[in-house]
């Protein structure tokens, strides 16, 4: 008996649509990337420019310098940083981009408080931390 064949070609072949340029993800630290020019017009370009305000960076030769945080650890040796961010019982080293943890633990906080209170900087602990 004679039985019909259809050949659908390369089945691992899945048209999609040119236009789609794939979702954000949420550790894509460099952006959306280029947006694709076909799909906008000219004037709806020229309105989004308008409609946006330009925010100014300041300038970072002329923004004055921030003094350390001193860490005093409960062994007795301190680390100086920039920028920290504490979240939950952990605190973040953040200086010149390097994520380094320090276990809230580790550190002598009453010192710490002391130290940087001495230099007119405030140290306090987010509550519940």
């Amino acid at each position: 008996m004679p039985y019909g064949y259809y050949d659908q070609g390369d089945v691992a072949e899945d048209p999609q649509d040119d236009r789609y340029n794939g979702g954000p993800t949420i550790f894509d630290r460099r952006g959306p990337g280029e947006p694709s020019r076909s799909s906008q017009s000219d004037s709806s370009d020229h309105y989004q420019a308008e409609s946006a305000p330009v925010l100014q960076q300041p300038d970072p030769a002329t923004a004055p310098d921030q003094p350390e945080t001193v860490l005093v650890f409960k062994d007795g040796h301190q680390v100086e940083v920039e920028n920290y961010a504490i979240v939950g019982n952990t605190l973040y080293d953040l200086t010149d981009g390097r994520r380094r943890k320090i276990p809230l633990s580790e550190l002598d906080v009453e010192a710490t408080t002391k130290q940087n209170g001495d230099r007119g900087i405030d140290f306090e602990l987010p509550s519940g931390s």
